[in-house]
């Protein structure tokens, strides 16, 4: 017994001897990987593409602060923060909104892919940009051509999560920006879930009942057809779809929605933003005041980027989303402003039926 209990107190101390050593390269090479994309907070960097030098200066929070002397290279260094500091979570988003998480994860996301590209972000974002106005425009190349000027620099050393999945971004589009604000949109937006919930009681009490539980909705739209009714025009027709369909169809789209926000943490409760103002004649200064409280569900990293940009009629400073030019909640040096969800409702659902000559 003595015997055999030192052989395998020898062998134990034998291999732990061996780990010491693997244990201590795999240390070295994570924090080597981990700290490969911490870019130097000071220092220059040569740029071709700007037409003035432009300063970018660190409070003790991290928190960015550009000088420039005209606003498209003032875009163009916040393109050039926002990819620096969230490139991993910008090139994520917009992943997201065209449908193409599968490429890069697998099998696991396709019903997020099928989703988002059935809701259509990225068609619509393509043809929004087209009716963009020149300044708008303007404002997303300079900014489009700094996010990809950071990407070419650093296309050997960019955040761990590109080595992890072995694959490189592929160089922004201004579309792309598009695309991340109207993603917000469509997390923000809830109001699809009554055409759900209202089909989903109509298929357990029936419409009479439904129109009592909700007299303000229209529920003759989940009305289901009895038979053909020649006086009713084409539009009445149309408004008579069946309810197990609208019901199915909404049951769809709520469980891949479901699975899509507790996949990217973003299923938290958060219902409840609000903004409000108080009229200067009620403050001890004499000044309004803006109280803006919006509730996103907390993620790492957040959604939004603080920073303050000064340059040509730029003098502006709060929050940005990463991935977009501009401050969406802030001020700048005679107003400030911020945002809520309006809870509108701003979605419906459409029946489509397979044109009988299509075979795909």
């Amino acid at each position: 017994m003595y015997i055999i209990m030192n052989k395998i107190i020898t062998n134990s101390f034998g291999i732990f001897i061996l780990l010491i050593p693997l244990l201590l390269l795999l240390g070295l090479l994570f924090n080597n990987l981990s700290k490969r994309s911490f870019y130097p907070s000071n220092g220059k960097v040569e740029v071709s593409r700007i037409k003035s030098p432009v300063k970018i200066y660190f409070d003790d929070f991290g928190v960015p602060q550009i000088m420039s002397l005209n606003e498209e290279d003032a875009y163009f260094t916040l393109g050039y923060l926002h990819a620096r500091d969230r490139l991993w979570q910008m090139d994520l988003t917009r992943r997201v909104a065209e449908g193409r998480l599968s490429e890069i994860f697998g099998a696991s996301t396709i019903n997020f892919d099928k989703l988002f590209r059935t809701i259509g972000i990225n068609r619509f974002c393509y043809s929004w940009y087209n009716k963009l106005s020149p300044k708008t425009k303007q404002i997303l190349d300079s900014y489009t051509k700094g996010v990809n000027y950071f990407i070419e620099a650093n296309y050997n050393n960019l955040p761990v999560e590109f080595d992890a999945l072995n694959f490189r971004p592929e160089p922004w589009k201004a579309e792309h920006s598009l695309m991340i604000v109207r993603l917000m949109g469509w997390d923000l937006n809830i109001a699809w879930y009554t055409d759900y919930i209202i089909g989903e009681i109509i298929n357990k009490v029936g419409v009479e009942k439904t129109s009592e539980i909700f007299p303000d909705s229209n529920t003759s739209l989940y009305r289901k057809p009895q038979m053909e009714d020649t006086t009713k025009t084409d539009k009445e027709k149309t408004a008579a779809v069946n309810f197990n369909q609208i019901a199915q169809l909404g049951k769809d789209f709520f469980n891949y929605n479901e699975e899509y926000r507790k996949f990217f943490s973003i299923n938290g409760a958060h219902v409840g933003s609000n903004s409000w103002v108080v009229s200067g004649a009620k403050s001890s200064s004499g000044k309004p005041m803006l109280a803006n409280d919006p509730h996103l569900g907390l993620q790492a990293p957040s959604k939004w980027y603080e920073v303050y940009i000064r340059g040509g009629g730029l003098d502006v400073r709060g929050m940005s989303l990463a991935g977009v030019p501009g401050i969406a909640i802030g001020n700048n040096r005679f107003i400030s402003w911020g945002l809520t969800n309006l809870m509108n409702d701003d979605n419906d659902f459409l029946i489509l039926k397979r044109d009988s000559a299509d075979n795909s």
